[in-house]
């Protein structure tokens, strides 16, 4: 592994191991109104990150450079977002944290949302130079991180 993917992976660890280890160590009394909402938000991120990942099938890359051979996805949640399966772990951390009412928790998921980020502009860089149509996507799909926003 490259020196820049591993310290990629590296940061992606530690919020990771931070998103599962803040529920044991933080969490409110008014977590039970957060419950239903967190649930439902981890749910609907967990459906959407297995449609990213079958929409990406054989393109898909661990490391911030795209396959080679592969192809530019544009279909499915593709279609909605630029980074679809970021978006989605972002949403399943804040899921979890949310039903346990974990403000740790919740911080981690603001790192998780910051390291996303610039992981995506890192990667969006090496898209535009490995697929020629990528600056047409994304002029077409405005959101990075959030549909429409972001």
């Amino acid at each position: 592994m490259h020196q820049p993917g591993r310290l990629w992976f590296t940061f992606q660890a530690a919020i990771a191991l931070g998103l599962l280890v803040a529920p044991f160590v933080s969490h409110s009394s008014f977590h039970l109104m957060l419950l239903a909402p967190g649930c439902v938000l981890f749910v609907s991120a967990l459906v959407g990150l297995l449609a990213s990942y079958r929409a990406l099938g054989k393109n898909h890359s661990p490391w911030t450079r795209p396959i080679a051979g592969g192809q530019l996805v544009t279909s499915g949640p593709y279609a909605l977002v630029r980074h679809p399966v970021y978006a989605c772990y972002i949403l399943l951390g804040l899921g979890l944290e949310l039903s346990v009412g974990s403000l740790v928790g919740v911080g981690f998921v603001a790192a998780a949302f910051i390291y996303y980020d610039l992981r995506t502009r890192e990667e969006e860089r090496w898209l535009r130079t490995t697929y020629a149509d990528f600056d047409l996507y994304r002029r077409h799909v405005r959101g990075r991180l959030i549909p429409g926003l972001y």
